[in-house]
């Protein structure tokens, strides 16, 4: 006993000490648990010895991770996924996976390890691009919400995939069809999946409200949820993964399923760094020079090859070269998924240690890597922009989505578009000016077209279409794009070029008002601001209902336009 709480207490310190190493270099947390195992492994302080113990509560974080997943991974997130993100993210998963397993028979793999091995490399962290994007405020642009659209699919085919392989591991070693198996396995999970809708909607939703005011139970019965599932499938000889999956998908779709994953994360989080420790522990025992050889190159095509699959991918969808480069940058590592499928391919039989090894090294690099290109997509897409605008790359597809005079004079332009701003566009056009509108999603460009306003396709920092623009005889400009790299970008070219005109800008956070005062905004739109004024305006009674009416009736006619 003495032996198991020391190792389980060297583990977290040491994990905390690297953790918080790992945050001050900028790199994610999960590198830092790998590294603990490592170290407190076999080559290095050897600590590490009640293996069956750590296996267990590793399998402990394996079902958590996958429970969470499941309550984030909304049904109602696939419907609102447009034709461009579901091409990109089904393309981006067939693609790389076809050409992984190519690439891995080709280094010599056996087509039964080959499989998984691609599958490895096809998923990517939602875990780190998801902290990442959000650290850069970037999750809500249109690059943002096309990766994590791509990530929520790599996750649905990630269980599918762990199902299939779950399956197949029934077949070894017995006289059970393969496809008969994963049938089976299918069958299971639809009877599983239906029962805890059912549960979820008429006995769940209702438990949850009568112990709403104990903090207590309501942590329990979160927990008990995800364990009832566990058993349910060690019944059904189903695997426990897929199953606590369901449980979590099940209760996606209520109204306290943030609330729930929040009560579990904390409890994920300490038995999640318990797996990463374990496989650290193991991932240098069979490290030797050929391993490390074909390491760094399936890293290099993690990291290289997936962000180019992405990026032809988007560009082929109408996208332009500046959102298509930073989608593929933000995917360039392996996946928690990863690591999953290749412990579980150990315990079934179809991978050894080699193989696990080269995964767990692959992940290191490649999380390493694809953290600096997230911070730095700016930087390279600089460095890249000769290339990514190169003519034999069809730039004259985006330029025929262009509608713009080519002389304008006392005009005014708009950077970014959303539905809200019509009503804006109808007062604009009584000033019996002409209107261009700037943006780079192609989903918007038909919208803006029913404007009856010019429009450009393109890129607000692109000095190309700023031109096109004829922002130097423009009176106005407006700029509701609410991140501050673009705004300064454009201010920046307002002061340089010495435009005359008026520029409005928005501004999401308080710092960046001051900021862009000072680089040259003429007024700064700030929602808090704005807010509190139109508060004040709307504290009679009278007025308020007569607001909130309006408000909604806005809203119907905007989701009547989407």
């Amino acid at each position: 006993m003495d032996n198991i709480f020391f190792e389980i207490s060297a583990i977290i310190i040491v994990s905390t000490a690297l953790a918080l190493l790992a945050r001050l270099i900028k790199q994610p947390t999960v590198l830092a648990f790998i590294l603990t195992g490592i170290l407190l492994g076999p080559l290095g302080l050897n600590w590490l010895q009640s293996k069956e113990l750590m296996e267990v509560l590793a399998s402990f974080g394996i079902a958590f991770v996958l429970y969470l997943i499941g309550i984030e991974l909304d049904i109602r997130k696939f419907k609102a996924l447009n034709n461009v993100a579901l091409f990109s993210g089904i393309g981006q998963v067939v693609f790389t996976g076809v050409i992984g397993f190519i690439l891995a028979v080709a280094l010599g793999f056996p087509a039964s390890q080959a499989w998984i091995l691609s599958l490895a490399l096809t998923f990517s962290s939602t875990i780190i691009v998801v902290k990442l994007l959000g650290e850069a405020r970037q999750l809500d642009s249109l690059y943002g919400r096309i990766a994590v659209a791509i990530l929520v699919l790599q996750d649905f085919f990630a269980v599918l995939a762990l199902l299939i392989l779950e399956s197949l591991g029934k077949t070894i070693d017995t006289t059970a069809l393969p496809w008969v198996e994963i049938g089976l396995s299918f069958v299971k999970a639809s009877a599983i999946g239906l029962l805890a809708w059912l549960l979820a909607k008429y006995v769940f939703r209702r438990i949850f409200i009568f112990i709403g005011h104990s903090q207590e139970l309501l942590f329990l019965w979160s927990i008990a949820w995800c364990f009832l599932f566990a058993l349910l499938a060690m019944a059904l000889d189903f695997p426990v993964t897929i199953a606590v999956f369901l449980a979590g998908v099940a209760i996606a779709g209520l109204d306290y399923n943030y609330e729930i994953s929040a009560r579990i994360r904390s409890l994920r989080d300490f038995f999640i760094v318990i797996f990463f420790a374990v496989l650290g522990s193991q991932l240098v025992l069979t490290l030797d020079a050929h391993t490390i050889w074909l390491g760094v190159l399936l890293a290099l095509f993690v990291l290289i090859g997936n962000p180019l699959i992405v990026y032809i991918i988007l560009i082929s969808g109408g996208h332009q070269p500046r959102v298509a480069l930073f989608v593929g940058l933000s995917i360039g590592q392996i996946s928690e998924f990863s690591f999953i499928l290749a412990n579980r391919g150990v315990v079934l039989g179809f991978l050894d240690q080699t193989v696990v090894s080269l995964i767990a090294f692959v992940g290191l690099v490649t999380m390493v890597g694809s953290t600096y290109f997230i911070t730095y997509n700016e930087q390279i897409y600089r460095w890249l922009k000769p290339l990514l605008y190169h003519r034999w790359l069809q730039r004259k597809k985006y330029s025929q989505q262009n509608v713009v005079a080519k002389d304008l004079t006392n005009h005014i332009v708009i950077f970014g578009y959303y539905s809200s701003l019509n009503k804006v566009l109808k007062e604009l056009k009584e000033l019996n000016k002409e209107i261009v509108i700037i943006d780079y999603n192609p989903a918007s460009i038909k919208h803006i077209a029913r404007q009856a306003v010019q429009h450009i396709y393109g890129d607000m920092r692109d000095e190309d279409i700023l031109k096109q623009a004829q922002l130097d005889q423009a009176s106005l400009i407006i700029s509701i794009v609410p991140y501050p790299e673009p705004t300064l970008s454009l201010l920046q070219y307002a002061k340089h070029f010495k435009l005359k005109a008026d520029i409005i800008v928005s501004a999401r956070h308080l710092a960046e008002v001051e900021q862009f005062y000072k680089a040259g905004a003429t007024f700064v739109l700030h929602p808090d601001s704005i807010s509190l004024q139109y508060l004040k305006d709307i504290l009679h009674k009278e007025e308020l209902v007569k607001v909130s009416k309006l408000h909604k009736e806005e809203l119907r006619q905007l989701r009547a336009i989407i």
